[in-house]
């Protein structure tokens, strides 16, 4: 893009990437955070001055060219972009004022924070709280199997759009976190020891959305501390020496295969892993049974193949396991109440209100839409709750 553009008044493009670079998954997101973390002014965050430092931020990263510009703007330099209000409350949030379970997650590394807990928390961008529900036996299901000393292969998670995948995924790494648990308690979310995988047992949680293979395999290679290599062959015999070499089980959770640049490249490599059948090797995948259609083009003419299949879930090695992940209605109720009473507040004898939400709850579930349209939904009421309330009954 030409320095010269004009744009109109107050607008911004950015990119994690320029010319012929890999735009590298997490690129904007671990810029954004940088770039955040140094406003904390109370009343909000100058938004050229954010634009500013996200521009730095990706420039600086291995591989790009610090001479080229990844942000493109033209923004009044008195615009501020606010922090977070609460809808219900209309209490800002500031570093002060964080409880046990926003400190823990602020102090949590990596995708955990910027990705697995945000899906289990189930709100919208910035807003506090923890409301996964439901999803118990298939928890209880993934946890005794993670708790066998010897259980290996791989343990394929998959379900349509908005069926939580991720935020199962999310929910298991938490309840394997003794902070976590400690925390989520104080919100009265607690978590029964048949739901808790081992204490520390994920050696590395991996979200692998927009990912080619090279990256894909250099997050793996990363989290198992091995040498980083294309190869296949040299790839699995890295695994095996390190296996060998820490004698302890290597957990990874691998999550958005689908939506990943080379999903079946990646599929291949990790059928191979699991079907080498190493005692300790364990591999949690979430992905949906076939990449989205905006992606087919991308992904050449195999790309309606099913992507189970690829990962080996027919093989008769038997050493991949298929969690489908379907609609329920008790969990989409529980979850919808739990968060319109963080919304309203009712107090226990306020009867009126208190059946109200379940009123809504009810009708929610009963559209029998994923989890997706559940939490779409009530944050479509968050803005103008107590108005939505009166005028829906």
């Amino acid at each position: 893009m030409d320095d010269s553009a004009k744009f109109p008044p107050n607008i911004a493009i950015i990119g994690t990437s320029y010319g012929s670079e890999f735009a590298s998954a997490g690129a904007f997101t671990e810029a954004l955070q940088d770039a955040l973390s140094l406003s904390r002014a109370s009343e909000g965050v100058r938004v050229e001055e954010l634009t500013r430092r996200l521009n730095n931020h990706l420039r600086q990263r291995p591989g790009n060219n610090q001479d080229w510009p990844h942000v493109y703007q033209s923004l009044d330099q008195s615009l501020l972009l606010p922090l977070h209000a609460s809808p219900a409350s209309g209490l800002t949030a500031t570093p002060e004022t964080l409880d046990e379970l926003d400190q823990v997650m602020e102090d949590t590394p990596g995708a955990a924070h910027d990705y697995f807990y945000p899906k289990a928390q189930g709100v919208e961008l910035g807003e506090p709280g923890w409301y996964f529900s439901g999803r118990e036996r298939q928890r209880r299901k993934l946890v005794k199997w993670l708790n066998r000393p010897l259980s290996s292969g791989m343990y394929v998670i998959t379900g349509d759009a908005g069926q939580g995948k991720s935020a199962l995924l999310g929910m298991l790494l938490a309840s394997a976190d003794p902070r976590m648990i400690a925390a989520l308690k104080t919100k009265g979310r607690l978590i029964p020891q048949k739901m808790r995988p081992p204490v520390g047992g994920f050696t590395a949680a991996i979200s692998v959305s927009g990912a080619t293979f090279e990256v894909a395999v250099g997050e793996l290679a990363k989290a198992m501390k091995i040498p980083d290599s294309q190869d296949v062959e040299q790839f699995v015999l890295g695994v095996k020496a390190m296996l060998a070499l820490q004698q302890r089980p290597c957990t990874v959770i691998l999550d958005a295969l689908d939506e990943s640049r080379d999903p079946f490249t990646i599929a291949a490599l990790l059928r191979e892993l699991a079907s080498q059948g190493l005692p300790g090797l364990r591999l949690l995948v979430g992905t949906r049974p076939t990449v989205e259609p905006s992606q087919r083009t991308l992904q050449g003419p195999t790309a309606d193949q099913n992507l189970l299949v690829a990962l080996g879930v027919t093989s008769p090695e038997k050493t991949v396991r298929k969690m489908v992940l379907k609609w329920e209605w008790t969990s989409i109720h529980d979850y919808a109440v739990s968060r319109l009473n963080r919304l309203l507040g009712p107090q226990p004898d306020d009867l009126p209100t208190i059946a109200r939400i379940e009123k809504l709850a009810r009708r929610i579930a009963e559209r029998r839409q994923p989890f997706l349209f559940a939490r779409l939904a009530v944050s479509e009421f968050a803005w103008d709750i107590q108005k939505v309330m009166r005028n829906s009954f």
